[in-house]
């Protein structure tokens, strides 16, 4: 209810309306109103914004005519004049004192002049609540008009700083609340950017000048200046993202020292790349064997320290079973694999977040003995991981050193069967007596292959070439006892799936990735270890003086079995556990190993037998290289184009290249996997006619492969078309040979192949092929001339085949006649022998 302000005054809304008494507000003088206040003599607060006085207080000449409602002809309202006072019916004051109304006057003109208000407003107790009061405290407290002057400048300039200090009070709230937003949006960049960059980054990005790098910062960096050099200087030089510096890098890594024994540092690359890696791709297999060196005694300058005498280096090696990696993290001179090495290892790969599902080496001596220690035997092929007791690490030995142990016994006494059939050197010795024409069936299959000595037994390709497909199809038709042909065929059929590099081989099915034909692989591996099972080796007996046959296993045999089954166990286990579909079985073998060897002994170009100082600078070569040479004369064809080193590359890579020498001939050829043409033989008989029957069936196959002419039937359907040629030795032997791509030629192929040849053998012999510029257009114009019903298609292939047969024919003649040695076994070799190098 609204109701009058002064104190004694009962004025009130409801009581006003038949009296016709109006209610006024306060003004907004801020001085003014504080005398409006006084003059009410209230003790309680007034809120000067609501409080009202009525018009009863207010003397008639306080009030102004309302022009404005009087103009529109509306009800008039009381309108108080700018600056009175109330001056009727207050409490203590008479009426008398306040008639003057030309007082009245000055005084507002006086307190609008001078701001008395405000002066008012220091003293809220003792304020003057008349017109005389008013003046006397004018002429007590501002005797001049200057004095007045500045007391209203201090005043105005007191009320701007008032004001600017409540702004700034404002603004100084304002950015408080707008610094802790700014803080928290920093913290959570922080946080986010800390996810992305290091430490060390992060102190760069607020400002720091130098900063300290970690070895994870210079993982980093050296892993992308492996990817691209010229990528990294654009993130640093251009996008201006703090890493560290080219030379910072080179620094480091000329300052790494590569120690013998475990190489913490590469780990800790690894434990980097290991966090873009799928858990599938960090399956991997370890393989450790050992380069023999120089035993010389050396000073490492770099070093410092003295080196030797050490015969062999010791190396542990990584090798991815899912993706194509590896990575050596061990080396140590003249040391043999322990348990507690292979443990050491084991765990400090699981801490880099990798997973060891096997362990692959050879059967040396020591590494046999490590398997004992293990308890490693046919019935029990894996042990605890050292981490995870839950995890089993399978055994593997390495399957071509496996096959050069079959070849070097069969080589040295033979294999004895389970039925008494002895399998010798003297049986492929047999083989080759009954294949030795220029053009041969079975070209893997040479003497050079048998006499394998000294380096040449570490090989693998002769020892392949021995058990293969060709091999075995030429005993089938040699010997009238199938158990030698099933032999060859059961080895070759055990290499290829443990050899097997694609997922699926359309050629050979078992060759595919095991798993992929897991039946049909499974049943050719249980015929092998059957075979491997029942079968001995022979040996000549100094004491009895006569060849012995082994009662018990040889350790090779012991290792295929256990490798088999490690296989089947391994494939099952990461089926349940991580739901892998095949394996690649060649990277359970050490061709990864034999591919490091390789290049260690690449990187000294003509030293390939480098000495303990030697062997470590190679090997810090090797772990921070990003292009190193290919491996030259290496024991395995390795896949090393495909894998690469997870350790990062140095910043300026080794530039090495093989070259080939000049004056080599050199020809290209394009060939099928089934038509593999090799060294000519030294030897010829009477089977020369089934050979230029096979050489016609290539010569067809390149014709409809790339002119799109049909001269010849693939052996799916020879045999339904032409029944008689069943019995025709040449056919049958590609019938046989041939897992269905094979062609065989139609007749009129087969009489231009025999007109080519035998003007080829008149016109061309073995010394007038020699040393003749434009040889290929020599004998096919010649042949052209000779033969003009020809197709000129069929003379351009016949000629670059039959040149290639030559020029191998050649070398393999100057090879024989170079040798030191040539023991020829049978009289009538020795005598073609001699013939043929006449």
């Amino acid at each position: 209810m609204v109701s009058c302000a002064v104190a004694t005054c009962n004025v009130t809304h409801r009581n006003n309306k038949e009296r016709g008494i109006h209610f006024h507000r306060f003004p907004k003088e801020k001085g003014l109103a504080l005398v409006w206040r006084n003059r009410c003599k209230r003790k309680e607060k007034i809120n000067l914004d609501t409080s009202v006085i009525c018009s009863i207080h207010f003397a008639p000449a306080d009030f102004e005519i309302d022009k404005v409602n009087r103009m529109l002809k509306l009800p008039e309202r009381e309108l108080l004049k700018v600056g009175v006072l109330p001056t009727l019916n207050l409490p203590g004051y008479s009426k008398k004192q306040h008639d003057d109304t030309r007082n009245n006057r000055v005084t507002k003109r006086d307190v609008k002049r001078h701001g008395i208000g405000e002066i008012l407003t220091q003293e809220y107790q003792d304020q003057p609540n008349t017109i005389e009061e008013i003046q006397n405290f004018q002429h007590v407290e501002v005797q001049t008009t200057d004095t007045w002057t500045n007391s209203g400048r201090q005043i105005m300039e007191n009320k701007k700083l008032r004001q600017k200090l409540k702004n700034l009070s404002a603004k100084y709230v304002r950015l408080s609340l707008q610094m802790k937003v700014k803080d928290r949006k920093n913290k959570i960049l922080q946080e986010k950017l800390s996810q992305i960059f290091s430490p060390a980054q992060m102190k760069k990005i607020l400002g720091t000048k130098k900063v300290k790098w970690s070895s994870k910062d210079i993982a980093k960096a050296i892993g992308l200046t492996s990817i691209s050099k010229s990528a990294y200087d654009t993130i640093r030089n251009v996008w201006k993202i703090p890493v560290p510096t080219t030379r910072t890098l080179r620094n480091w890594t000329q300052g790494y020292s590569c120690l013998p024994g475990f190489l913490n540092e590469v780990v800790e690359l690894m434990k980097h790349e290991g966090l873009n890696m799928r858990e599938i791709d960090r399956l991997c297999v370890m393989n450790f064997d050992e380069m023999n060196i120089r035993s010389d005694i050396v000073y490492d300058k770099s070093l410092d320290m003295v080196y030797g005498p050490h015969s062999h280096a010791q190396v542990i090696l990584l090798n991815g079973l899912c993706k194509k990696w590896r990575q050596p993290i061990y080396y140590q001179y003249d040391q043999k694999v322990t348990k507690e090495i292979l443990f050491s290892a084991i765990t400090l790969i699981h801490k880099a977040g990798f997973i060891v599902c096997g362990v692959v080496s050879d059967l040396g001596g020591t590494n046999r003995e490590l398997w004992n220690e293990l308890g490693i035997s046919i019935q029990c092929t894996s042990f605890f991981h050292p981490v995870q007791p839950t995890r089993n690490i399978y055994i593997f030995s390495d399957a071509p050193h496996m096959l050069k142990l079959l070849r070097n016994h069969l080589l040295d006494g033979g294999w004895v069967l389970e039925d008494g059939t002895v399998v010798d050197k003297l049986v492929l010795e047999q083989l080759l007596l009954f294949d030795s024409q220029e053009i041969k069936l079975c070209p893997k299959l040479t003497q050079r292959v048998l006499d394998v000595k000294g380096a040449e037994r570490m090989k693998v390709a002769p020892a392949a070439k021995i058990f293969s497909n060709h091999t075995a199809t030429l005993s089938r038709f040699c010997f009238k006892n199938q158990k030698i042909s099933e032999f060859f065929a059961i080895i070759d059929d055990y290499f290829d799936i443990f050899n097997s590099k694609i997922q699926h081989d359309s050629d050979k099915p078992i060759r595919s990735a095991f798993g992929t034909h897991h039946f049909e692989q499974i049943k050719h591996l249980e015929k092998f270890e059957d075979l491997v099972s029942k079968m001995r080796a022979k040996f000549y007996s100094k004491k009895k003086k006569c060849w012995v046959t082994r009662t018990a296993m040889l350790p090779c045999q012991h290792g295929i079995l256990v490798s088999i089954k490690s296989l089947k166990l391994m494939y099952e286990s990461l089926k349940s556990s991580h739901e892998l579909k095949f394996i690649l079985t060649r990277r359970l073998n050490q061709d990864p190993l034999e591919s490091l060897f390789s290049i260690i002994r690449s990187l000294g170009r003509t030293n390939d037998n480098p000495d303990s100082s030697e062997f470590r600078s190679r090997m810090k070569t090797i772990l921070f290289g990003s292009k190193l040479p290919l491996p030259i004369g290496s024991n395995v064809i390795d896949d090393i184009d495909d894998s690469y080193y997870i350790s990062s590359k140095l910043l300026e890579s080794i530039k090495t290249q093989e070259k080939v020498p000049e004056g080599t001939p050199h020809f290209e050829f394009e060939e099928n996997n089934e038509f593999f043409l090799s060294k000519a033989s030294l030897f010829e008989d009477s089977n020369s006619e089934a050979s230029l029957k096979y050489l016609a069936g290539y010569i067809a196959f390149v014709l409809k492969k790339k002119h799109s002419l049909d001269y010849g039937n693939t052996t799916r359907t020879v045999v339904s078309q032409n029944p008689e040629n069943e019995s025709n030795f040449g056919y049958e032997w590609t019938q046989q040979l041939s897992r269905g791509g094979l062609l065989i030629p139609n007749s009129t192929l087969m009489v231009w192949i025999e007109s080519c040849e035998l003007h080829f053998l008149r016109y061309f012999p073995s010394e007038k092929c020699k040393n003749r510029p434009g040889i290929l257009k020599i004998i096919r114009s010649k042949l052209e001339g000779l033969n003009p019903n020809i197709n000129a298609l069929v003379i351009k292939e016949y000629c670059k085949i039959r040149l290639k047969i030559r020029i191998k024919l050649l070398n393999a003649r100057r090879k024989l006649i170079g040798k030191e040695r040539f023991r020829v076994t049978n009289s009538k070799n020795l005598k073609k022998a001699m013939q043929f190098c006449q």
